[in-house]
């Protein structure tokens, strides 16, 4: 669960990078952020597809770089974005690039597998990454979890089912636990 109190811990800094902004987790984040009395430097927002809501965002949050996804609306968010001093980009690689700008703490909010590249980027600089994408955790768990050991970064899952278990696992004896399964809640599989 996204709060208040979990962005302005003592380990969170100011910097602030959010892949995924113009969803309802990117939008609930720049809500917390926003409504909270500690001041946050955005780095960096993404979005695949919706440029108007992040063009908005932009113009509000004034980050460093906003990336879109699609490039075919890079000319569109250009130019909503005009006479800002904001850099634009556009397209996957751009998506990757804004990952991997240092920051404090990172919201992936990127839905699917398409969300995995853009993670794994953000982790390799260390840092606190907040994991909205399911997704990612299933496909690429044990890749993220060795490239957060690497580089010290700390993996905070926001997924409901995922902080369930983290906020019941004991930190103080993690042998006790080898592997963790979690079953089918939902999605395409639900009535296999």
């Amino acid at each position: 669960m996204l709060t208040d109190k979990t962005l302005s811990a003592p380990e969170c800094s100011r910097r602030v990078t959010i892949l995924g902004s113009t969803g309802s987790v990117g939008c609930d984040t720049i809500g917390v952020l926003q409504a909270s009395s500690q001041s946050y430097k955005i780095r960096a927002i993404t979005a695949n597809e919706n440029v108007e809501l992040l063009a908005k965002q932009a113009l509000e949050l004034c980050p460093d770089f906003v990336v879109i996804g699609n490039q075919n609306k890079y000319v569109k968010l250009k130019q909503l974005l005009s006479g800002s001093k904001i850099r634009v980009a556009a397209g996957p690689d751009a998506i990757i690039e804004a990952a991997t700008l240092p920051t404090d703490w990172t919201m992936a909010a990127i839905v699917g597998s398409a969300g995995l590249r853009p993670v794994l980027a953000s982790i390799g600089h260390g840092g606190i990454v907040a994991i909205a994408n399911k997704e990612c955790l299933v496909c690429g768990g044990d890749l993220l979890s060795a490239e957060a050991e690497r580089s010290g970064a700390r993996l905070l899952p926001v997924d409901s089912e995922h902080n369930g278990v983290f906020q019941i696992f004991d930190f103080d004896n993690p042998e006790t636990v080898e592997k963790i399964f979690l079953t089918a809640s939902g999605g395409p599989f639900l009535k296999f």
